[in-house]
């Protein structure tokens, strides 16, 4: 055995004849007891990547919707809601990218309601 270092008991039981799910029982308690006495994790947080690209063209998931089997989204030009199909690629709850049918600069209306036609006129909420 290593100098420092202890297998010891657990539950009146000797570690080294354990079986898998008591050495479970045992890491989650001591790792667990020891990660919260010395305040090693204060706060977690974590970075999840769902899909990340170069030159990405991406509008709110909230301006899509569906038409038949395609994607459609309204896109304002001079004042009016275009109607426009587009190809979309990789999705989040929160943005979209788009493949086709859109191009850098075009302006999309989020939550388009009944109301919106393709040519109804529209200007920005300030």
């Amino acid at each position: 055995m290593a100098t420092g270092f202890h297998i010891g008991t657990y539950r009146r039981k000797d570690l080294t004849t354990a079986n898998e799910r008591e050495l479970t029982e045992y890491r989650r308690y001591h790792v667990g007891f020891i990660f919260q006495f010395y305040n090693l994790i204060p706060s977690l947080t974590a970075r999840f990547v769902i899909w990340e690209g170069k030159d990405v063209l991406q509008v709110p998931a909230s301006s899509l919707f569906r038409k038949g089997d395609e994607w459609e989204v309204f896109a304002v030009r001079n004042g009016k809601a275009r109607l426009r199909r587009v190809q979309v690629g990789h999705r989040t709850g929160l943005a979209a990218e788009i493949v086709s049918g859109l191009s850098e600069g075009d302006k999309v209306i989020a939550h388009p309601d009944d109301s919106i036609n393709d040519g109804t006129r529209v200007k920005p909420r300030k």
